[in-house]
């Protein structure tokens, strides 16, 4: 099976916060508008694209401040 890639994940980041930069995997994402609410509307879009479920443990702000802690929550979801 694949790994995720930040290319997976970075569209959907985009659209959630509303930038198009090009967002590389430790950027912190509150620089770039990713707020408490913002971090739920993620949660539940990645859920959606990616047809996991993530636990409830999984939403913290720790977990969301980059893509590559995306990533790593992600793939922790997808082999439960």
């Amino acid at each position: 099976m694949m790994k995720y890639t930040r290319l997976d994940v970075m569209p959907i980041v985009q659209s959630v916060i509303g930038v198009t930069d090009e967002l590389n995997e430790d950027v912190l994402l509150r620089n770039h508008g990713l707020d408490s609410m913002a971090i739920i509307n993620l949660f539940s879009n990645l859920e959606a694209h990616f047809k996991v479920m993530f636990l409830n443990e999984d939403l913290t702000s720790e977990n969301f401040q980059s893509i590559r802690n995306i990533l790593r929550i992600l793939e922790r979801a997808r082999s439960a």
